[in-house]
């Protein structure tokens, strides 16, 4: 009798052992028994679990790039290059792989290709068959500054690097860069910021730039940007000042693609070439007053 399928969701389910089978105790306490021989493999069943465990906690984490499961992914992509997404679900331990490949695909930052395997060590699985990898779109305008950029994220970690250059393209007429990162304003105070004259900026001029975010919505970029010390900032008087902080140690890869993004898209920089014309008098007074080196 074939077996009845079920749909995509039942048939991905792991397998378990039926709780009702009368033979469950006997097998696993024949489990038991091995793995007190074996200690070492508990101890690394142990370990992958409580990699598991942590990685779930943290996948709504909020990041420079996105969600943490989207950061692990793009690092891992920029580390190992174009690969399966069997290897790269076994990586990242991504589960719903869809959810973080999918928007970036269609915003051009990733490529998808159908690659023939060949024989020999580590090809065993596909053989010369066809398999679809995954990778960096080498055809994304910023993609050599993104991946350095990533590749800075993934000092610390488990990551670890590789000599594959990325390969993976596919050419389009338009990119989304905005779902690089987390939220547009985010990509817009961080353009501006970068793109004012002496570097810095407040967030009423950020509003006065970009007023289709609200400007709760900014003054939170802003604060989320100084959790992570990727900006400083500097009162003169009233008012706050904020830029990109040169001690992060994220500090030259994120400024060379905003200013890669900034060549590609001169566009979405235009506004702060204006940024002094919509000042009030009285604020230029202060703006000079505050790039004045201070007398010692």
């Amino acid at each position: 009798m074939p077996p009845v399928v079920g749909n995509k969701r039942s048939a991905r389910k792991k397998p378990t052992l039926p709780s009702s089978a009368p033979w469950r105790p006997q097998l696993e306490r024949l489990f038991d028994a091995y793995l007190r021989l074996r200690p070492e493999i508990r101890a690394r069943i142990d370990a992958r679990a409580q990699t598991k465990r942590d990685y779930r906690a943290k996948r709504r984490a909020e990041t420079l790039v996105g969600l943490r499961s989207t950061e692990r992914v793009l690092v891992a992509l920029a580390a190992h290059g174009p690969i399966t997404r069997a290897r790269l679900r076994s990586i990242t331990l991504l589960t719903h792989q869809n959810t973080a490949l999918r928007p970036l695909i269609d915003a051009g930052i990733l490529a998808t290709e159908t690659r023939i395997g060949t024989k020999g060590t580590g090809t065993r699985a596909h053989g010369t068959r066809r398999h679809v990898v995954v990778g960096l779109n080498a055809a994304f305008p910023v993609s050599t500054e993104l991946r350095a950029l990533l590749l800075a994220l993934a000092e610390g970690t488990d990551a670890g690097r590789t000599l594959h250059p990325f390969a993976a393209s596919s050419p389009r007429s338009t990119y989304d860069v905005t779902a690089l990162f987390t939220t547009a304003p985010l990509l817009w105070a961080l353009l501006m910021m970068n793109a004012v004259p002496g570097r810095e900026i407040d967030v009423a001029s950020l509003h006065r730039l970009r007023p289709q975010h609200a400007a709760f919505t900014i003054h939170g970029r802003m604060h989320w940007l100084l959790e992570q010390g990727l900006v400083k900032q500097r009162r003169q008087g009233l008012v706050i000042y904020y830029g990109l902080n040169p001690e992060h140690r994220l500090y030259s890869p994120l400024k060379r693609l905003l200013d890669r993004i900034g060549k590609v898209w001169p566009d979405l920089v235009a506004a702060a070439k204006v940024n002094d014309d919509l000042k009030p008098a009285r604020r230029l007074v202060q703006d000079r007053n505050a790039r004045r080196p201070v007398a010692k």
